[in-house]
């Protein structure tokens, strides 16, 4: 069989140039100017111009799933052969097909407990135009549409929301945001739980009883002192000399501490203190020039005096403060990644989870059948705390504590996700991924930076802090490679549960799920 774009020579890959192809022909042989129906211009598109209207429409479903069901539209139409008799039928009937399903949709059900389909096949309504026209059939099908981009994974085969009956009465609604068909990927939790068998029966009877709403139903009804040398000025001096005397050390004793490089000596805090006194330049100018006794220099001036006799005195002060303080803020870091290495999974293929969740939507199925929000394949997890907003007609409990009750009498198992997820995630909760990465790449530039000042100080001072500063980048690096496999974690949970992954926030996630798991407790 001869393929369609030899017959024409048409692009079939581009859009545009199918468009071009099917308006540069005659339809006067099939046209009824009488027949024709004006659509009313609901938005601020040209509808005069083909073109610009062609273009509107590209707009909408370009890098979507969808793009493959409309360049497959194209490729149809482009086969209808103007000459044909049978012409005119085909063109009406694609016609009246589109304006039924876009303005009669809500007239599908046909059964009080039947399902609402995801979409209506062309063969059921379209039957002429399979039918022989007067020169013959039709061409044969175009060929397939180009595969949706790498990585979307959109699903192709056609799944159903929960079956559930129509409901007597108006029942109060859930606001959750539902996932559509469009947006359902394969290998997600979704998939697996429309697959599922119902585990725990609905009462919908009971539903019925408890989430009537009434109020929906009313509002239809209605609406020195001592003779020392003074170099500084007066007040940094008052300054630093408040400061030492927090050491209770003489001054030439802290010296000779920070010469010896040991952080115990002096305590990280008091370390931090003293370089935000360090003497500046102009400071360290005027004690220089200084030619009198230095016994006779006041505390603060001789303190700065023998300070900047100590070579890389700046350095070593920094070392110490790293040196001191680095296993105290590297180890919680290192700690809360690996936790996170190991919480993420759980998500991941949790029978538990997914009993519960599967129980929710059905529920919640039922709840909204009819509505706009009815027919979910699946829900934002964003949006799962909606279901502690749906009160039962009484108001005494809500949709949550509903099926916490009865799954804790029918399926307890659907509850027990909770207590593998709870304490991690409530560990968690302490931090956020921003700030864990802010925090690491902090050390980690403070550790760099003074790598490479230890190349240009003294011996004996690089000897002090050699070993410190090689074991802290091999530490680094370890933790380096457990931070670079957050994002691709966070893709990965974002694919799962249909997310969207350009705004998925870990962070957010991991909260909704600690605050959804702390209410199923307190339901208990």
């Amino acid at each position: 069989m001869e393929e369609p774009t030899q017959a024409t020579n048409v692009d079939i890959s581009d859009p545009e140039v199918l468009f071009k192809e099917v308006h540069s022909r005659d339809f006067s042989t099939s046209s009824d100017s009488d027949a024709m129906e004006e659509p009313t211009q609901a938005t601020n598109v040209d509808i005069s111009d083909p073109e610009v209207l062609f273009k509107e429409i590209q707009s909408r479903v370009k890098d979507t799933p969808l793009y493959s069901s409309f360049l497959n539209v194209l490729l149809f139409i482009n086969q209808i052969d103007n000459t044909q008799a049978c012409s005119k039928e085909i063109w009406c009937t694609i016609e009246e097909f589109v304006r039924q399903e876009v303005t009669e949709r809500d007239v599908r059900e046909t059964d009080e407990r039947g399902d609402f389909p995801l979409t209506t096949q062309p063969k059921d309504i379209l039957p002429s135009i399979t039918s022989p026209c007067s020169t013959g059939t039709l061409p044969p099908p175009p060929p397939p549409a180009p595969p949706p981009p790498r990585g979307q994974g959109t699903v192709e085969t056609r799944l159903r929301p929960i079956n559930t009956p129509k409901p007597k009465c108006k029942l109060k609604h859930v606001s959750w945001g539902k996932i559509s068909s469009v947006d359902l990927i394969e290998k997600s939790v979704w998939i697996d739980i429309l697959k599922m068998e119902n585990e725990i029966e609905v009462n919908y009877d009971e539903l019925e009883t408890l989430y009537v709403d009434k109020e929906r139903v009313t509002q239809k009804k209605r609406h020195s002192s001592c003779n020392k040398v003074t170099l500084l000025d007066p007040k940094k001096s008052m300054n630093v000399n408040i400061f030492l005397k927090q050491f209770r050390k003489p001054t030439d004793v802290i010296i000779d501490l920070l010469r010896a490089g040991d952080p115990r000596a002096f305590g990280v805090e008091k370390l931090k203190g003293l370089s935000k006194i360090l003497p500046q330049q102009d400071e360290i100018d005027l004690i220089k020039t200084y030619e009198g006794s230095i016994d006779d220099l006041d505390e603060v001036e001789k303190f700065y005096h023998d300070l900047i006799q100590v070579p890389n005195y700046q350095f070593q002060i920094e070392a110490l403060i790293l040196k001191g303080d680095f296993y105290a803020q590297f180890t919680p870091l290192r700690e809360n990644f690996k936790m996170l290495q190991t919480l993420c999974p759980f998500f991941f293929d949790n029978r538990s989870l997914k009993r519960f969740l599967r129980y929710a939507l059905h529920i919640g199925a039922f709840l909204n059948k009819g509505r706009e929000s009815g027919n979910a394949l699946g829900i934002r997890m964003s949006t799962v705390e909606k279901l502690m907003d749906t009160k039962c007609s009484s108001g005494h409990t809500n949709l949550l504590q509903y099926i916490v009750k009865t799954s804790e009498q029918k399926d307890p198992e659907a509850l027990a996700f909770v207590k593998t997820l709870l304490e991690p995630l409530q560990r968690a909760s302490r931090f956020t991924v921003k700030d864990l990465t802010g925090e690491f790449f902090q050390l980690k530039g403070l550790v760099h930076s003074l790598n490479d000042q230890c190349e240009h100080v003294e011996p004996d001072v690089r000897v002090q802090f050699e070993d410190f500063l090689k074991k802290a980048e091999e530490d680094l690096k370890e933790v380096h490679r457990d931070l670079e496999k957050i994002p691709e974690q966070s893709t990965q949970l974002a694919e799962y549960f249909c997310e969207n992954k350009n705004t998925f926030n870990l962070d957010e996630f991991l909260a909704v799920f600690r605050r959804l798991c702390e209410k199923i407790n307190s339901c208990k």
